[in-house]
């Protein structure tokens, strides 16, 4: 399936974001001036854009305890003084996108690490192997993955998950 139809066909189960975007996503909400700088330096302003752009229309953000750490982590190690206070403070306050509170947009769902494939934790760590679970099995709506991560995006679409590399989005966008 292409990106456009599997973003179609999860707008109400949901998307899980993966560390890096959401990263992108949370320091372009409180500076996007800050956007290329240490952590988000693969990302332009545009790119912060597009990738809201396309989050907008999902009734659901799903992520998990890792991803929330790892971005709590990167983002208070890459920026400093309000700007780091603002970025630790949209963890737990409202408003993504102006519209919702994040607490009635984001949905947390734990994946216990005795549940996560030993072969992943090894090959990829304990915070994707979990969204790897998240995406791939048990649950009936099971949420769409939005990734930068090749080899991520690759093993949940090669045990049958839906997810998208943020990549072909960008260069379909970029080649417009």
């Amino acid at each position: 399936m292409n990106w456009k139809t599997l973003k179609q066909k999860h707008l109400q189960s949901g998307i899980l974001v993966d560390t890096n975007l959401l990263l992108v996503l949370l320091v372009g909400k409180i500076n996007k001036r800050l956007i290329g700088g240490k952590r988000t330096e693969k990302y332009s302003q545009d790119d912060y854009y597009i990738l809201v752009d396309f989050i907008k229309d999902f009734k659901r953000l799903i992520t998990t305890p890792h991803i929330l750490t790892e971005v709590s982590n990167l983002g208070g190690a890459a920026l400093t003084g309000t700007d780091r206070a603002d970025f630790l403070g949209l963890l737990r306050t409202p408003s993504l996108f102006d519209v919702k509170a994040i607490d009635e947009l984001v949905h947390e769902r734990h994946v216990p690490r005795r549940d996560v494939e030993t072969d992943h934790i090894r090959q990829f760590g304990l915070t994707d192997s979990a969204i790897v679970k998240l995406c791939t099995t048990g649950l009936r709506r099971r949420p769409l993955l939005l990734s930068d991560d090749f080899d991520l995006f690759a093993l949940v679409s090669r045990l049958k998950g839906h997810s998208i590399n943020f990549n072909h989005i960008l260069d379909e966008k970029l080649n417009l």
